[in-house]
């Protein structure tokens, strides 16, 4: 195949897997294996372009010295993009006749950096506990904290989000003796976003409004696996704090005004705290619920709050698709090997 992904075995690989068994049966020298071929749909002007990401593959197997809840790592790649940044490719050989769990991850750079950077100088991978160099996939997690501390996205609608996408697609598979599978994967985005429109601030509120504050207590930790049921996990709530400031009212005329909107990037699950508008004259503080109660973050999913005012109610609540959307998956989709 054209354009075969060059791959680096990672260290990280060998030593976390060191505590246990990776010696095969011997002699076998089985020709069994899967190539993949990795996209993201998108409907959007701009494709997808992996090269700003971090790519990787995880790679799990059950083996008889592991429990019955645990999912040995056989192998852990960086993977790198081909086509300009418009797919990535991984091959893998020599399979046993077993179980696999394939978790392919595209996340933000936390720091610039250029395509190949060494991901695990990044913290962003990490584990329940992070010096334990557990070799059970189950046990491994993507922090997001270093998004969450990220300032907020927007403050206006014509203003770009913060980059806090992580795309992830989880491929079980049982491996068949001398066979090499093609097979191609879509990745689906499985943070949401939380959108908070207050509307014109000078028809909101009665005085000249000089920040906006809000605390959120959110998930912060992801794991990478699923349960076997496309599930996102989610773990270690945190409380984080996010000030805006409004445009300058004094310098734009009345119809040019713009909603204020507070775009954090978060993971799925029930979000709390509050939002606090200080004006010149005094300060408002609005609970984040909405007027049917709970403000829930969805995969691949917005959730945006619009502000009614200083009246009871105070904010109500949709749910919506990304506006580059075109990367969902249909529900029944089992595509891979038969």
């Amino acid at each position: 195949m054209k354009h075969l992904l060059q791959i680096a075995a990672l260290a990280l690989s060998a030593s976390l897997c060191a505590a246990c068994s990776t010696d095969d049966e011997a002699g076998e020298t089985d020709p069994t294996g899967v190539e993949l071929r990795i996209t993201r749909e998108t409907a959007s002007a701009s494709p997808y372009d992996f090269r700003a990401h971090m790519n990787r593959i995880y790679v799990g197997e059950r083996k008889p010295e592991h429990g019955t809840s645990e999912l040995h790592i056989r192998e852990i790649s960086d993977l790198y993009s081909v086509d300009g940044g418009a797919s990535l490719r991984f091959r893998t050989v020599q399979l046993k006749p077993r179980w696999y769990k394939f978790v392919v991850l595209s996340v933000p750079k936390i720091h610039p950096g250029t395509e190949g950077i060494d991901a695990r100088n990044f913290a962003i991978f990490t584990e329940e506990q992070p010096d334990e160099a557990s070799c059970d996939l189950n046990r491994h997690l993507i922090d997001y904290t270093p998004i969450l501390e990220k300032a907020p996205g927007s403050s206006a609608p014509d203003r770009p989000t913060a980059d806090g996408d992580i795309f992830r697609a989880v491929m079980n598979r049982w491996a068949q003796g001398h066979l090499i599978v093609e097979e191609e994967i879509t990745l689906k985005r499985i943070n949401g976003r939380l959108d908070i429109d207050m509307g014109i601030l000078a028809d909101q509120f009665p005085h000249r409004i000089t920040s906006i504050s809000v605390e959120v207590t959110t998930p912060s930790r992801l794991y990478l696996t699923d349960d076997n049921t496309q599930a996102v996990k989610t773990a270690a709530p945190r409380t984080f704090t996010y000030t805006t400031l409004p445009d300058d009212m004094t310098s734009l005329p009345e119809a040019q005004h713009r909603h204020h909107i507070i775009s954090l990037p978060l993971l799925p699950g029930t979000v709390s705290g509050t939002i606090t508008v200080n004006g010149t004259d005094r300060s408002y503080t609005y609970d984040l619920t909405s007027s049917g109660g709970q403000v829930e973050i969805k995969p691949n999913t917005v959730t945006r709050l619009h502000f009614n005012g200083i009246t009871p109610g105070w904010f109500d609540v949709r749910y919506a698709g990304f506006d580059d959307t075109g990367i969902d998956v249909e529900e029944g989709w089992n595509g891979g090997w038969n």
